[in-house]
């Protein structure tokens, strides 16, 4: 009889702990991830913008996808991402693409994946972006370009939470991943350095052993002095006037590339754009003003050049003076 009761209450106490427990539970906010589709009318193309998390710690990263969807018909500019629509986090690794076929719905899906970080918490938005396309079997009208469409599209909002050990700003603490250390490309460094060691010793012998000879001076050459003639028969070439805004754009971004990498030997003709202005940030070369001159014209060009944006006589008058005042803003030095 004494059992009974005892075990009956036990059973109570223990079913109202539980309830509890899942109170406490439902109540915890869950982590979810981020996810907006944009299209534009009923063209046959989308653009999803994937976030891993709406919320995540600082000492961790927020992983992003873009994930274009297209048709046949459609043609895709190439993609161009700017630092500013993710500003102030930023990259940790290069890009990720990746392009499929989806058999069942016969589209064409191009995958863009990004690794991110910040410094600092708070709330923080990925910015309006645009992606450009054209469609093939549309026919421009005569004298005119194939027009180029555009889908834009809207903030994504997630927070950054502070870390409980080092409070919401690690700026001065943290740094850029590593990449993983692999010992055979190690190894592979070492042999390669022993073999030009080598060559180079049997190079020396062999300029020995037929004498000492005297060899032309090397001429140095003036890159500042040539930017500016190149500037200038750019001009004489009257391809503003005459309309050819990408021949234009594509000859003055080549005439600064190699005046920067041959003044400052600085590497900008090999790297893309988003890869130059992302070391912009830490650069020393340049001040305030001639970063943001160099992330404006950059992007700029590479719209006038892959997405046949029309700058405009005022504006392209204006881009060829601001790279003549870069030029001469840098200044001339002999070198090799």
């Amino acid at each position: 009889m004494i059992r009974a009761p005892l075990i009956f209450w036990i059973f109570i106490f223990l079913s109202i702990l539980s309830a509890c427990d899942g109170v406490e539970k439902d109540q915890a906010p869950k982590k979810q991830s981020v996810e907006e589709t944009f299209r534009l009318g009923g063209a046959p193309v989308w653009v999803k913008v994937r976030l891993q998390s709406d919320e995540i710690e600082l000492i961790d990263y927020q992983k992003m996808e873009i994930e274009i969807q297209y048709s046949e018909e459609v043609e895709l500019v190439p993609f161009y991402l700017s630092e500013e629509v993710i500003s102030p986090l930023t990259l940790v690794e290069r890009p990720r693409e990746r392009e499929t076929w989806l058999i069942k719905a016969s589209l064409q899906q191009l995958i863009i994946s990004y690794v991110m970080e910040a410094y600092q918490s708070g709330e923080f938005q990925i910015r309006p972006f645009k992606v450009y396309f054209r469609l093939k079997n549309e026919r421009p009208k005569p004298g005119e370009d194939q027009p180029v469409y555009q889908i834009e599209t809207k903030p994504l909002i997630f927070k950054v939470n502070p870390s409980k050990d080092l409070g919401g700003d690690i700026r001065g603490l943290k740094g850029f991943i590593l990449p993983a250390f692999k010992w055979g490309y190690l190894g592979l460094s070492l042999v390669g350095v022993a073999l030009i060691f080598i060559l180079a010793y049997f190079f020396m012998r062999s300029i020995r052993s037929a004498g000492d000879s005297e060899t032309a001076p090397i001429a140095k050459i003036d890159h500042y002095l040539l930017a500016m003639k190149k500037l200038e028969e750019l001009k004489a070439l009257g391809l503003l006037e005459a309309g050819e805004f990408e021949r234009l754009y594509t000859e003055l971004s080549d005439i600064l590339r190699s005046f920067i990498e041959n003044r400052l030997h600085i590497k900008a003709q090999e790297q893309t754009t988003e890869e130059f202005t992302a070391g912009l940030a830490s650069s020393d070369f340049f001040g305030s003003e001639q970063k943001m001159f160099l992330k404006q014209f950059l992007s700029l060009a590479d719209l006038v050049k892959f997405a046949t944006y029309d700058p405009g006589d005022e504006a392209s008058w204006e881009a060829m003076a601001a790279v003549k005042g870069f030029v001469e803003s840098i200044g001339g030095d002999y070198g090799i």
